[in-house]
């Protein structure tokens, strides 16, 4: 299950606050290189997290401008039953927010 924004940001905090703590000195040397390697770790995850909830945020903008599941599919390279299944819970709480906004400022161009 993915993390939430705030659960990434306090697991770096406190792997830095852990790291930061760490006396070299008490250390092998080879610990003291790691910590470069595990900051880049936390790093990376953080990109996949906001790439992940970019793709979401697109889906649902795509699905609310009238895409079908399947123009979806296509771009993703799944089946129209795969991609449904991995984004259709996510973007529950995306159409509760769609239906109070209003309809997308596409949707009239792209049904006639």
């Amino acid at each position: 299950m993915a993390r939430s924004e705030e659960e990434i940001a306090k697991a770096v905090a406190e792997s830095d606050a852990w790291m930061d703590a760490a006396d070299p000195a008490s250390l092998p040397s080879d610990a003291v290189d790691d910590r470069k390697d595990l900051r880049q770790i936390g790093v990376a995850l953080l990109a996949i997290e906001a790439a992940e909830q970019s793709l979401i945020t697109a889906v649902a903008d795509a699905k609310a401008g009238g895409r079908s599941w399947t123009d979806i599919a296509n771009v993703l390279g799944v089946s129209r039953q795969a991609a449904r299944q991995r984004f259709d819970a996510h973007l529950e709480s995306a159409r509760s927010h769609v239906r109070q906004a209003g309809p997308h400022p596409d949707a009239a161009r792209r049904a006639g």
